[in-house]
């Protein structure tokens, strides 16, 4: 007995999408300096599903979420960024370093 097309799909759907979910959080936390985005990839399906009519589920809570998300890791980002700035060498120093005294 073979089960129904989308009693199969289902299953098959729902593990593509996991794995989706997973690889785009491990990029995430790599790319935006260990910053773990598994719970606003879930405010994302989130906004899917209250998008599609779903009762009790809010555009404006999960975006909330997301902005405050992406404000804090732009914050994060930045302020790593100006960390690696300051502890690096300017040129100048490196050419001062490399002229030999008189």
């Amino acid at each position: 007995m073979n089960a129904p097309a989308p009693d199969r799909l289902l299953p098959a759907l729902l593990l593509a999408l996991t794995a989706v979910t997973g690889f785009v959080d491990a990029v995430s936390c790599v790319a935006l300096g260990h910053v773990f985005t598994a719970n606003i990839t879930g405010n994302v399906v989130f906004i899917g599903f209250a998008m599609a009519a779903a009762p009790g589920l809010s555009i404006d809570r999960s975006g909330v979420a997301l902005g405050a998300f992406l404000i804090g890791a732009n914050h994060r980002r930045s302020a790593r960024d100006t960390d690696r700035q300051r502890s690096a060498p300017s040129l100048g120093d490196n050419m001062s370093a490399q002229t030999p005294e008189k």
